[in-house]
Order: structure tokens, then sequence, then C-alpha cells
């Protein structure tokens, strides 16, 4: 069984070759993770695109792994501000601000799969939809 540590990351703009390297290496040891007043921005396409990629933060266990984001942020993304998955989550005090009525992709704030916790206090803006297409959304 591998020794559980908890890496804290905190006070740094971070963009999306940097994060994936940190989270890997981190998750490589078996630990939790936690980020404290990071920025996450410019997680996309040089040019705006219908791919569905571009996830400014993801979370993707093999089973249930805590995980913490306080404060920070989450901006210029091209699909999703986050994906979690088999997490044990406590996201607090985080500003997503999407790109505004998309015409080609819609945008998604927090997606969610086989994860608990608490998500609380955190300001979503500016995520929408605009293209010829029929959509919804859900909120709890």
């Amino acid at each position: 069984m591998p020794v559980v540590e908890t890496f804290e990351v905190e006070g740094h703009i971070v963009d999306s070759l940097l994060l994936a390297k940190i989270l890997d290496q981190i998750l490589d040891t078996g630990a939790d993770y936690r980020l404290v007043d990071v920025d996450i921005v410019h997680v996309r396409d040089p040019i705006f695109s219908g791919v569905q990629r571009g996830v400014g933060l993801g979370v993707d266990n093999d089973s249930l792994m805590a995980f913490s984001m306080t404060g920070g942020s989450i901006s210029d993304f091209q699909k999703n501000a986050t994906v979690f998955n088999f997490a044990d989550l406590n996201v607090t005090g985080v500003t997503i601000t999407g790109g505004g009525a998309q015409t080609i992709n819609a945008q998604n704030g927090i997606q969610l799969l086989n994860s608990t916790g608490t998500i609380a206090d955190n300001v979503i803006t500016n995520i929408g939809y605009a293209g010829p297409a029929d959509a919804y959304h859900s909120r709890r």
C-alpha cells in the first residue's frame, strides 16, 4: 500500500500543460491533492472550435480520492471548466468564467461523475449556448 500524502499547490497562474504535469506526478505517488488560490487559464484550441475538448481542470480517478480547490479561478476554457470523476470534493470560493453565449460549442461549468463531497460558495458566470441545436441545463 502506498504512503498517502497531501500535496498543495498555492497562488500560481497555471496553464493547461503545466497543470497536467503537476497533477500526474502527484497521482503517481497515490496522493490526494489540494489547489489553493490557483488560476487556470487558456485551456482551448488557438481558434475556438466545436471539438469537445478543452477542460480547465480534470480529476479522473479509478477510485474515490480526495480533491480540494479553494479560491482561484478557471477561465478561457473551450468545453468544461471542470470534470470530476471518482472524487471526494471540497470546491469552494472558485470563480469560473465562461466565454459567453457560444454558437459552436456549449460550455459547462462543473461536471460530476461518481463523486461526492461539497461544492459551495463558487461564482459561475458567462456560461452559455446560442447555437442552432436544442439545449438544456440543470441546476440543483
